[in-house]
C-alpha cells in the first residue's frame, strides 16, 4: 500500500514532539544544602533514549493545515532506542506560524507513564517535506523527570524520528 504523501501525515512533523533511539541524557545537577533556598533538592535525571515510529499515529482535525494558525494534534507510540518495544505515548498540538518556508510550532508531551512525563516546545520546519533535523526545548518534567531541561535533538531515520537528549 503507497503510503500518503508528507503533508497528509503530520507524525513526523508533529511528533517533533515529537517527536520520535539515539544517545540520552539531560540532567539537572543534584543542589547542595543551602543553595535552594526552598530547600528542594534536585536530582540528575535522564530522558530514555526514544523513536517516534511514522506508524501507528493518530491524528486529529485531518492533517496539517494549510492556513496560518490553524492547528491540530496527534499521539502516538514512543519506542525505545532500537524502534522495537513501546514505553510510552507522545501527544502533540502543533499550528502552522510560518508561510514559506512552512513551520509549526508544537508542543508534545512525552508519557512514559502517570509519573514520568516530559514536556517539550518545538518549532519544526517543514519544506519540501520531513525536517531531516532539528531541535526542541525541554520545558519541563514532573515527578521521576522533575527539573529536567535541556535540548531534544530530533534525527529522520527510516521514516521515524530518533530523538535524544544530548
Amino acid at each position: 500500500m503507497r503510503r500518503p504523501s508528507f503533508f497528509k501525515r503530520p507524525l513526523p512533523v508533529a511528533v517533533a514532539a515529537l517527536v520520535v533511539g539515539a544517545a540520552a541524557a539531560t540532567g539537572v545537577p543534584a543542589l547542595a544544602d543551602g543553595q535552594n533556598p526552598g530547600g528542594a533538592h534536585h536530582r540528575a535525571v535522564s530522558v530514555p533514549w526514544v523513536t517516534i515510529s511514522s506508524s501507528g499515529y493518530t491524528t486529529a482535525q485531518g492533517g496539517v493545515p494549510q492556513e496560518l494558525g490553524n492547528s491540530f494534534g496527534t499521539r502516538t507510540p514512543l519506542l525505545d532506542q532500537y524502534g522495537e518495544n513501546t514505553i510510552g505515548t507522545i501527544y502533540s498540538t502543533c499550528s502552522k506560524v510560518e508561510a514559506g518556508p512552512d513551520q509549526l510550532y508544537c508542543t508534545s508531551l512525552l508519557k512514559f507513564g502517570p509519573e514520568k512525563q516530559v514536556t517539550l516546545s518545538v518549532v519544526v520546519p517543514l519544506g519540501d517535506g520531513a525536517a531531516k533535523e532539528f531541535d526542541g526545548t525541554i520545558t519541563g518534567g514532573n515527578y521521576a523527570y522533575e527539573g529536567v531541561t535541556g535540548v531534544a535533538h530530533f534525527t529522520l531515520k527510516n521514516g521515524n524520528y530518533e530523538v535524544t537528549f544530548p
